[in-house]
């Protein structure tokens, strides 16, 4: 586990080196590169108070959201 974030559902978003997982109490799911994740490697998960979900990986940043990640490109 590289890092982890709490959600206001009580979700929790767990980095790993192979992806983002993501904890409900019910089931527990994974995403990947597959998912628009830029990287398969997550090195930081923060949940903003607006509710939106970030991501960072080596190969940049996303927002997560319905299920897919989006990347952001940051110039």
């Amino acid at each position: 586990m590289t890092s982890l974030a709490a959600d206001g559902q009580g979700f929790v978003w767990i980095g790993t080196k192979s992806g983002l997982n993501l904890a409900t109490g019910k089931e527990f799911k994974s995403f990947t590169a597959r998912d628009g994740l830029p990287d398969k490697q997550v090195s930081g998960v923060h949940v903003a108070r607006s509710g939106t979900i970030w991501i960072t990986t080596r190969g940049g940043m996303c927002q997560f959201a319905g299920g897919q990640a989006r990347h952001v490109v940051v110039e």
